[in-house]
């Protein structure tokens, strides 16, 4: 199974500042881990199917998880992980938040659907340990001028 992200934030001035730099590497850990639903192995026939995940910031009180959309054809399920927003006085504590709230979203879909979860926190927190050692790395393309 692999994973995808993608950003949605339909509440003005709502948002993260999260690029590539954090979500390219989480992916990367993730799809380590080798993990599969076992529903959508079943459904798909096949277990290289893409499990979209996306990223949105509510001040409303919302589902945390929203889903699953199946689109049978193209092999995907998407999901919304919908992160109750909050400001931090850095973009370390910023990322850390919003990290979690990704892995506790990811632990709850596969929950759900009766997968093991280990290790999906563990990932998080190594990509969280990395952000803190370096934090312009992971900013700099969230800077404005």
């Amino acid at each position: 199974m692999k994973f995808h992200f993608a950003l949605i934030y339909p509440e003005v001035k709502t948002s993260y500042d999260i690029t590539n730099t954090v979500l390219d590497p989480l992916r990367d850990y993730l799809e380590g881990l080798n993990k599969s639903i076992a529903h959508y192995d079943k459904l798909f026939k096949i277990n290289d199917y893409c499990l979209d995940l996306y990223i949105s910031a509510t001040r409303k009180q919302k589902d945390f998880v929203k889903g699953p959309i199946t689109l049978s054809k193209r092999k995907r399920v998407e999901f919304v992980i919908f992160i109750p927003y909050k400001k931090f006085d850095s973009y370390t504590k910023t990322i850390c938040y919003v990290l979690d709230n990704i892995a506790q979203g990811i632990i709850f879909i596969f929950n759900k659907y009766k997968t093991d979860s280990t290790g999906v926190q563990k990932v998080t927190d190594k990509l969280k340990a990395l952000i803190a050692s370096d934090p312009e790395k992971y900013q700099k393309w969230t800077k404005r001028e």
